[in-house]
């Protein structure tokens, strides 16, 4: 945590972060009004006070039923887990097993999976099965890989990135089944019979204002464990490694942004 990747270090000073949501201070003619609540992303880091939003189609204005910090989940949360299904593109026959529902791209999966008449088995760590139980109480979980030993499954979608439990669970697939996972790029199955896929493609704009339509609607719900002061990042990043995931932890610059 806190280590930049070979080749990033000539790059400094950088402002990390490509999500965020909050209040509009200044714009341009084509732009939303000053006063406007929006959410968006941008490429030149959304850790900071003041934000430049340099892609317009990734800027959008907010409903008044999407409050800032649910609409700040949907970076790197919803929008990932909408990428998954972009990428596998499940049928409703598929059966799907999902590792770690309580976390900010799980969570938005599982609800995700369940719009769509999808059937899925989640797979939840010890530590965080109880949170997991409670947010999606009509849901099959399981706590241990034991516990998957008469299933097999078209698809695996990871969340976790724990390659342990990967190697475990591929005894689940059935025979050119499809290991999907949003943590690990270069993971390598042992089995022949399977195919491992990883993506990190951005999803489309129209796909954002779907995701924030959902959420207007109640279609999808944010789930936030907590929000931290910038000044607490330290104490968030030791939340995120040392707590059972219940949702997002989020980092708030100042009132306007929280």
């Amino acid at each position: 945590m806190g280590l930049l990747p070979d080749g990033h270090a000539d790059h400094l000073p950088k402002i990390p972060g490509y999500g965020f949501s909050g209040i509009v201070n200044a714009s341009h003619l084509l732009g939303p009004a000053v006063g406007t609540r929006v959410a968006g992303a941008t490429p030149t880091g959304s850790y900071a006070e003041i934000v430049n939003a340099p892609i317009p189609l990734y800027l959008f204005t907010l409903p008044e039923e999407v409050s800032l910090a649910d609409a700040a989940t949907i970076f790197g949360g919803a929008d990932t887990a909408m990428m998954i299904l972009n990428s596998v593109r499940l049928k409703i026959t598929d059966h799907v097993l999902l590792i770690g529902a309580s976390g900010g791209v799980g969570d938005y999966l599982a609800q995700l999976l369940t719009a769509r008449g999808i059937t899925f088995t989640i797979l939840s760590s010890q530590r965080s099965l109880t949170y997991t139980r409670q947010t999606f109480v009509d849901a099959d979980i399981r706590s241990t890989v034991e516990d998957l030993a008469n299933e097999t499954f078209d698809y695996v979608l990871d969340t976790s990135g724990d390659v342990t439990t990967l190697g475990k669970i591929e005894r689940t697939l059935k025979t050119n089944g499809v290991l999907f996972t949003s943590a690990l790029p270069n993971y390598q199955p042992h089995r022949q019979d399977i195919r491992s896929q990883f993506n990190n493609s951005p999803i489309p704009p129209k796909q954002y204002q779907t995701i924030i339509h959902m959420l207007a609607t109640g279609q999808l719900v944010a789930h936030i464990d907590r929000i931290f002061p910038m000044q607490d990042v330290k104490t968030a990043q030791q939340r995120l490694l040392q707590s059972p995931s219940r949702g997002r932890v989020l980092l708030s610059i100042n009132e306007s942004t929280s």
